[in-house]
């Protein structure tokens, strides 16, 4: 086995999603989820190249691709780098317009801390959603990360993120149940001062009995008083909502935070 072919074998040893890459566009659920996001994105973004970090099975990326956007999805895992691929072939396979469609996406397996097929280069906007920076790891990695994403950002870029509100966590605990022949249970709750996350997939096994995929993980706490203060030495205007509707964010009834950092310097 040559050195590459083992690197990429260890990367897919280490995907923390394989398990739940196959079901993961299933549970989403994406019609609904783009048809209320997408209008705050196209509204945002500048024309250009964009960043998506943490692109997942690419859903975001397709949609701002197929807007006329040039995009670069990046991802750790290579399980749902595979998802992104499959679905633009099959997205360009049905594609009846006459040129070919949109540009193809530039697919990449990378994290955004560490230097990589991004070094030197810049992106009108770059995107972390669906709590995508949280789920970088630990906050010294996902605030690596952060400065990472504004240092490919180019002069007047926009940045914008999406992620858990870890207050209304606090006070509410969240749990999200996706069922279908594979469940899939997700349990944020604070314990210890801390905001965890328990990720069940609970699946049936050959023998006919039941079997889990169970991983946690400690999510970083970047509630406006931390976030705004990082951000705003960088950008011209920086701006809180819920989620990524355009809607004012409330503490204690938005599920997200979602952050639009524009004008950067």
């Amino acid at each position: 086995m040559d050195d590459q072919h083992r690197m990429d074998e260890e990367k897919r040893m280490d995907d923390r999603f394989a398990e739940m890459a196959g079901n993961y566009d299933r549970w989403i659920g994406w019609e609904p989820r783009l048809a209320k996001e997408m209008p705050f994105l196209l509204s945002s973004l500048p024309p250009g190249a964009i960043l998506d970090v943490g692109c997942g099975t690419g859903a975001h990326s397709l949609a701002l691709a197929a807007s006329g956007y040039s995009v670069t999805g990046l991802d750790q895992s290579a399980s749902m780098l595979e998802k992104a691929r499959e679905a633009e072939r099959l997205r360009r396979a049905s594609d009846s317009e006459p040129m070919g469609g949109p540009k193809p996406v530039e697919w990449l397996q990378g994290d955004i801390t560490e230097p990589g097929p991004l070094t030197g280069r810049k992106f009108r906007g770059v995107i972390a959603i669906g709590n995508a920076l949280l789920s970088i790891g630990e906050e010294n990695r996902v605030l690596s990360g952060l400065q990472r994403m504004i240092e490919t950002l180019a002069e007047g870029g926009t940045l914008i993120l999406q992620y858990l509100n870890a207050t209304r966590i606090r006070e509410q605990g969240r749990l999200v149940v996706k069922g279908g022949p594979e469940i899939w249970l997700r349990h944020h709750f604070e314990a210890g001062g801390e905001i965890r996350f328990h990720s069940y997939v609970i699946h049936p096994t050959e023998e006919g009995e039941w079997g889990v995929d169970y991983r946690s993980e400690i999510l970083a706490d970047l509630p406006p008083e931390r976030i705004l203060p990082l951000l705003r030495p960088h950008f011209a205007v920086v701006e809180t909502f819920d989620g990524l509707t355009g809607r004012p964010f409330s503490p204690s009834e938005s599920d997200a935070l979602g952050v639009r950092a524009s004008g950067k310097h």
